[in-house]
């Protein structure tokens, strides 16, 4: 029995998303989750196990972690875990709808990009209309939550607790 066009299109591209190159290995998402696999071929592992939407995943420069923005919590958040196998970690908490992952910088942060009506540094006051937004660049620590109304693109530290 066959099935029809929109099924088996829709089985297609649901299950090989978002795929990134490193070294010997490629991280992607299947079935909700990051998985891993040598480019040789073999066997893929799962990273993550969070059964709910996961995106762009990427692998830090020196091969030991993948970071990927995941909906486990409701937001989309970022979370690293090590490519070896071990628990994930959030990594951020903004809370914002339209939190991405991104890749890593040189120095082993993970760029991260996010936006809402206003810059952190602004005084308070009306929001900008949406049409608008600014942008600005910021760097934070692992864990520090951004505060609401904010937009940022961040480099988050992944080896800080």
């Amino acid at each position: 029995m066959t099935q029809p066009a929109s099924v088996a299109s829709a089985a297609s591209t649901a299950y090989l998303r978002f795929p990134h190159l490193h070294g010997e290995l490629v991280a992607f998402t299947a079935e909700d989750d990051v998985w891993l696999a040598p480019l040789d071929g073999g066997r893929a592992w799962r990273v993550s196990a969070d059964n709910v939407p996961v995106t762009r995943p990427r692998i830090s420069p020196d091969g030991t972690t993948v970071a990927w923005t995941s909906t486990r919590d409701g937001a989309p958040e970022v979370h690293i875990a090590p490519v070896d196998g071990g628990p994930a970690r959030r990594l951020t908490h903004w809370g914002s709808g339209t939190t991405r992952t991104r890749g890593w910088t040189a120095d082993g942060r993970v760029l991260v990009t996010t936006s809402t009506a206003r810059p952190a540094s602004a005084a308070p006051g009306p929001a900008p209309s949406p049409r608008r937004r600014p942008r600005h660049h910021a760097a934070v620590r692992a864990g520090r939550r951004c505060r609401p109304g904010t937009e940022r693109r961040a480099a988050v530290r992944a080896d800080e607790p």
